[in-house]
This record gives C-alpha cells, structure tokens and sequence, in this order.
C-alpha cells in the first residue's frame, strides 16, 4: 500500500514510522536551538570575553535579557504565523537566519555591538524556539504526546552534552568569534537538512491519521487565548514556569564562572556544564516517560521539590564535588520543565489555538529567564559572592512547587 507524501508516492511502512521522522528532526532543532547555543552556553564565553574586552560578568549577562526581550517581542507574531503557515516555512526561515546571523560576531568590538547582535538574533530565532517543535509533536501526537515531547526535547540536554567541550576547544585553539562561528556552522549543516527533509506540518499532508486520543472519554479542548486566560491553570502555568525557568537558567547561565572561582580549570568548568546538559537529557526523556502514565503537575512538583533542595544547598555553600552534584539535580528539573510546559497547555487548552496560548505563556517565561540571569551577576558584582541570589532562587523555585500542587485535573481525566 501507499500514500502520498507531499505530492509523491511512498511506501506504506514507511508512512507508519513518518511520526518518529517529525521526532528525530524535533531532537536536533532542540539541540541546535538557541536556548543551546546561545543561552546556556554563554557562561563559557563570560571569562573570554572578559580578558579580550574588560567587560564583567554583568556586563556579558545583559546580553541575556536583551535577546530574550527581543524573542519575546517576536513570540506573538511568531505564533499567529506558525497557526496560519504552518510551523515547517516558519522553522526553516528562522535557522537560515540565526544560523547564517551567528558569523556577525566578527564584526563585534564593542559592547553596543554585541548587545545589538543579540538582539537581531533574538528576532530572527523566534521561530526556531520550543513553540515550533511543540506544535508539531501536539498536532502529531496525542496518545504518546509525553513521550514525543520528551524524546525530541531531550535534544536540548544532549546539545548541551556535547556542545561546551567543543566551544572550550574552539575558544582555546582559536578565539570566541570562532567559536561562534563554528556554532553556526553546525545550526545551519543539521538544522536546514532535518526541517527541510523530515518535517511536515500534519499527518493529514501525507495521508495518514492522527494519534488515536489518549482517553476516549475525555471532552474535547478548544480555548482560545482569551478563554485559556479566564482559566485559574493558565496563570499558575504561567506563574510556575516564570519561578522555575528563572532559577535554573541563572544557574545554568553561572554555573561556569561559579566553579572557576573555585578554582577550577576552563575544561572542568565547561565539563560540568556538560553534566548539566546531560541531566537535562535524562530529566526530560523520564518526565516524558511520566507524564504519559501519571498526572503530570503532581510529578512535576516532586522533581521540583527536589530542585528547589538542591538550590538551597548551593545557597548555603558546597564544594566543588556538591556543587556538580546540585547542578546535575537542578539539570534534571530543567529537562522536566522543558517537557511539562507544553504538555501542560495541550492538554488544559487544546491545539486549536496551542500556538497563540503557548506564546502567551513563553512571553512571560522569557521575560524571567531574561530577567533572572543578569540579577544573579549584578547580586555577585555588589556582594562579591552568588548566595544572595542563589536564595532567591530557591525561593523561585518553591513558588513553582506550590503552584503545581494547585492545578486540577485536565481533559476529564481524573489525577493518578
């Protein structure tokens, strides 16, 4: 048997598994994503920059709440097109842009320079964020939506596995320009093949059903924004993912310049940064795996609590060795945070509108991972120590528990 797949004739058996194809393409956008490549990997590039410039840890750290503000103001518009052109154009438009706009750090050599980059990169990036992949796997899937998300996000936490050790050597050979230069490279030599060859934007397009729905009984969600926001799930989603978003990016961001005060080495720095990638990979194909099977803010709360004990621990001072370790656990709660958002809106709210409410939500996510970062560097520039700030994190991090515990059952199924 066949069906057609945009305009050409296939196999059957290969229609079956064309699901997991939208999946695999999904892994690598997540691991060439600019949260990546950009956000998680600038802590790398704080103490190069500081010796090639003079500018301080707050000064680089601006660089983050300038491209997410940037992000944030392109998310709404970035949402309507992806409901309208569907998310493929979208995706493929923006890794062209972002990937090929990474070579402009060469003509970087002054702080107004960098922070302009920035903030055209966070324009041009909009559309290759987790909203477009989320889409896709919500639209795809339904029954398997947990594990779909989780397996394609966990791309984030194996790029950040893979990416720091090789940014560290590019930066060592060569210079931090090179570096992102290299970045680019990659974007553009993965991300462009993977949207353009494995990506379609429904089942429908190539002839084959949807995902049967994960419970039959459960009424069908169609919100739009305005309903979604009249709903007390919509503002503790938001509220949640603001709190838990910020903590773990300003640690992730920090976690770098954090250990070289300690005195570790450059590489050891950029391997524990790895370890956090890789935490990440595991936390987000187990709350995948989870979230399938279980309630899914019930569990989520669990592995923040976990997150918000490992946070007062850096607060209260730990060694190097305790450090990892409470890095490695506010990994896994960034990977979990990156499947349950998503999952989240889907399910309370539908797909009609996902990409309109999703953006709604991501715009104040953003405005706390940009926000939070650079706090934490001015906290360290006026204290000369990151406690202060890692409190705060906790803090965070709490409210996100609470929150979570707050939430009701969704689509009529009852909680387990």
């Amino acid at each position: 048997m066949t069906v057609v797949e945009a305009g050409e004739v296939v196999p059957q058996a290969r229609a079956r598994w064309r699901p997991w194809g939208v999946v695999l393409a999904c892994v690598i956008g997540f691991a060439i994503s600019p949260a990546t490549v950009l956000f998680y990997t600038l802590g790398l590039f704080i103490e190069p920059l500081r010796a090639a410039h003079g500018w301080d840890r707050a000064e680089v750290s601006l660089a983050i709440p300038i491209f997410t503000a940037a992000v944030a103001g392109a998310m709404p518009f970035v949402g309507v097109l992806i409901d309208r052109l569907g998310p493929r154009r979208v995706l493929i438009g923006s890794i062209l842009l972002y990937g090929g706009g990474l070579g402009g750090f060469f003509l970087v050599d002054s702080l107004p320079r960098f922070y302009g980059l920035f903030f055209l990169l966070g324009v041009v990036c909009s559309g290759a964020n987790s909203i477009t992949y989320t889409r896709l796997l919500t639209v795809w899937f339904d029954r398997n939506r947990g594990k779909a998300i989780g397996i394609a996000s966990s791309g984030m936490g194996l790029g950040m596995l893979i990416m720091p050790p090789i940014i560290d050597q590019v930066m060592q050979a060569a210079n931090w320009q090179w570096a992102y230069l290299m970045v680019g490279a990659v974007v553009l030599l993965l991300g462009l093949p993977a949207a353009t060859w494995l990506i379609a934007d429904t089942p429908e397009e190539l002839g084959l059903p949807r995902e049967p729905a994960a419970d039959a009984l459960a009424p069908p969600v169609a919100m739009t924004v305005r309903e979604a926001s009249g709903t007390r799930q919509y503002w503790l989603i938001l509220a949640c993912f603001m709190g838990i978003a910020g903590s773990t990016n300003a640690i992730a961001v920090h976690l770098a310049p954090m250990l070289l005060d300690l005195g570790t080495s450059s590489a050891g720095a950029a391997a524990a940064v790895s370890a956090f990638g890789g935490a990440m990979l595991l936390g987000r194909i187990a709350m995948g795996w989870l979230i399938d099977r279980f309630f899914a803010p019930r569990i989520c709360a669990l592995i923040f609590a976990v997150s918000t004990v490992a946070t007062v621990g850096l607060a209260a001072g730990l060694p190097v060795a305790a450090i990892v370790v409470a890095a490695v656990c506010v990994g896994f709660s960034a990977g979990a945070e990156g499947d349950v958002m998503g999952f989240l809106i889907g399910r309370y709210f539908g797909i009609a509108h996902y990409a309109r409410i999703y953006a709604s939500i991501f715009v104040a996510y953003l405005l706390s991972v940009s926000a939070f970062p650079y706090l934490l560097a001015q906290m360290f520039e006026l204290t000369g120590s990151y406690r202060a700030g890692l409190w705060l994190c906790g803090a965070l991090n709490l409210v996100s528990v609470l929150c979570l515990l707050g939430m009701g059952p969704y689509g009529g199924r009852k909680a387990r």
